[in-house]
């Protein structure tokens, strides 16, 4: 059986530009892609909006 594994997905902006980032996209649970957001979202970058893929 094939190992699931979860993306974490991020759109930022600098104000000027809008992208879209892949946070990391071998995360083993959905419990360890939320902290993954929330690592990510505490470096102070102006995040729009995330999603588990």
């Amino acid at each position: 059986m094939k190992k699931r594994y979860y993306k974490v997905v991020a759109t930022v902006t600098d104000g000027a530009r809008v992208w879209d980032v892949v946070i990391y996209s071998h995360y083993e649970s959905i419990e360890e892609a939320q902290a993954g957001i929330d690592r990510f979202a505490s470096h102070g970058y102006n995040i729009l909006k995330t999603w588990i893929e």
